[in-house]
């Protein structure tokens, strides 16, 4: 019975070889932690390999009203109406303005489910009814995750915003949106 093939009998010399040095270079570890304080730190984040910034395209303005009638904040949005724009939406993209948004319009309210995949910056996603009003409240989502966030109830809309916009901005539950 052949245990190792020429090829890896080769390697594993080679592999012994390389773990015989005994000389040890007082140097060699300065330079090397010199190195690295030195140069940039590496980012093996998945977003090194995305292409280029997909510009926003606004399609519109709407705003955001308080259940009291109080006007809260107004953006700009970019619409995803089709199967292809709505299964996309924000993934790839790696900034977004503080006042923008994509607005996610199905022709009916269904239970609904987003989800994070490819998306590099973290979202606050509001999930809406027929009448506008928001109905659920996803604040701070996880980047790039595949978990399925639900609707809860029926959704007919769906607002996608940076991070921390709801705070900022005093956006809750039962406010509506205007477009």
């Amino acid at each position: 019975m052949k245990l190792f093939g020429p090829t890896v009998a080769i390697v594993l010399v080679s592999l012994s070889f390389l773990g015989c040095s005994n000389k040890k270079n007082p140097n060699k570890d300065s330079q090397i932690a010199s190195k690295r304080r030195n140069s940039p730190p590496q980012n093996n984040d998945q977003r090194d390999n995305a292409p280029q910034e997909i510009a926003f395209r606004p399609d519109g303005t709407l705003s955001i009203v308080s259940i009291d009638g109080t006007k809260l904040v107004s953006i700009e949005y970019e619409r995803a109406e089709t199967p292809e724009t709505r299964s996309k939406g924000l993934m790839y993209r790696n900034s977004m303005g503080e006042l923008q948004g994509m607005l996610f319009i199905h022709k009916d309210a269904a239970p609904r489910y987003m989800y994070m995949k490819n998306t590099y910056i973290s979202l606050d996603i509001l999930f809406l009814d027929n009448e506008k009003r928001i109905i659920k409240i996803y604040h701070n989502t996880q980047t790039r995750s595949e978990e399925l966030l639900p609707s809860v109830d029926n959704a007919r809309y769906a607002l996608e915003v940076n991070a921390g916009f709801c705070e900022r901005h005093g956006v809750h539950e039962g406010d509506l949106l205007e477009f």
